[in-house]
């Protein structure tokens, strides 16, 4: 059975928090250097089982976690003569929980493609129905320029999946690109076997409110990035211009106190309103003036729904996406995490790098499995 040691790859340990791997660096009286030539002397010291085993603490919540997007795939075996686990057995042919993919033991880059690989992987319990599997594929191909000669250089990238049977979900750590190919890769080898992979929609469970999201998770919306909504369907140059004149009738009211010209360009504007269509004399101000807006993003430093400039344009706004704040409890503490929620793309961005209990707390909800 395979241990989280040997499915730890050198990626894994740059891309730790700088705070971690200084406290590693500390523990093993290392020189603090860049961050890159640390993580090199920190990954060849834990090849040592016994080394590792002595800083796991500090690794292990972060090392396939950190700054990272997450989507969820659910799960349904057509048949259920066999778990997933056999059915991928038997399509890869070994069992990736045992061992690790035999051509794979020494990495060469140069038989990497770009379609992933199943590298190994560790059961997440007791009886095997949850497991985390790690694939490795070509990200990506550089030229660079050496002296009179210019090379290519094959970029290898690692990616970290979550299968859990007893729930019905795939869950995949990467981006909105990483996630689609991890989707192809696993729906055409599972095929026939379980249903069409479909990406779940974060949202949908909570009304598809992006507000909702946040009170699920006990957290505060700090930013949105919206369309607005299409109750006016085009405004024509001359209302365009005339919602014009009246925000500048407005600053002009507060610098001069003429309530008079104001008033003036209030009844004008009325007036081309309502000469187009007198439906428009019922549509608030505030929702005629997000019409000439494609996009509009609003932010602030604690709750944005506690803003007035919020609360009064949210009616007319379809979010596309935003920020969240949620605190967690963890080893006694409060740690508070920023998420970026991707309403296009399905995706939960960890600004703060997350922790594996983060991870799994936003799951949770999202997947219902409370």
């Amino acid at each position: 059975m395979l241990s989280i040691h040997d499915i730890i790859y050198l990626p894994d340990i740059a891309g730790l928090p700088r705070y971690i791997l200084e406290d590693i660096a500390t523990t093993f009286n290392i020189s603090k250097d860049n961050s890159l030539d640390l993580a090199i002397e920190i990954y060849e010291k834990i090849n040592n089982i016994n080394v590792f085993n002595e800083i796991s603490n500090f690794i292990v919540p972060y090392i396939f976690a950190g700054r990272t997007s997450v989507s969820w795939y659910p799960i349904k075996i057509i048949n259920n003569e066999k778990t997933l686990l056999q059915f991928i057995t038997e399509r890869i042919g070994f069992n990736p929980l045992l061992q690790k993919n035999p051509e794979c033991m020494t990495i060469d880059e140069e038989k990497i493609s770009v379609e992933p690989k199943i590298i190994g992987g560790i059961k997440l319990n007791e009886n095997g129905t949850s497991y985390l599997l790690r694939l490795i594929y070509k990200s990506e191909s550089r030229r660079k320029i050496s002296g009179l000669h210019v090379t290519s250089e094959s970029i290898t990238s690692f990616i970290t999946v979550i299968i859990d049977e007893e729930n019905g979900f795939l869950e995949v750590r990467g981006n909105d690109r990483v996630s689609r190919k991890v989707q192809q890769y696993f729906g055409k080898l599972l095929e026939g076997k379980i249903e069409p992979f479909e990406r779940k929609n974060v949202i949908v469970p909570f009304g598809n409110s992006i507000e909702s999201l946040a009170d699920s998770l006990g957290g505060k919306l700090l930013e949105t990035i919206s369309i607005t909504e299409t109750i006016i369907s085009e405004l024509t140059e001359e209302q365009a211009i005339s919602i014009g004149n009246i925000l500048i009738a407005i600053d002009d009211y507060f610098l001069s106190g003429d309530l008079n010209k104001l008033e003036e360009i209030l009844a004008n504007s009325r007036q081309c309103f309502d000469r187009e269509t007198e439906d428009y004399l019922s549509v608030p101000f505030t929702a005629i003036v997000l019409a000439g807006m494609s996009k509009l993003g609003m932010a602030s430093n604690g709750e944005l729904r506690d803003q007035p400039l919020y609360k009064a344009f949210q009616p007319y706004l379809q979010h596309q996406g935003g920020f969240l704040q949620f605190p967690l409890i963890e080893d006694g503490i409060i740690n508070h995490y920023t998420l970026k929620v991707g309403l296009t793309t399905n995706t939960i961005y960890f600004v703060t790098p997350a922790t594996e209990k983060s991870i799994e707390y936003v799951r949770k909800k999202i997947l219902l499995l409370d």
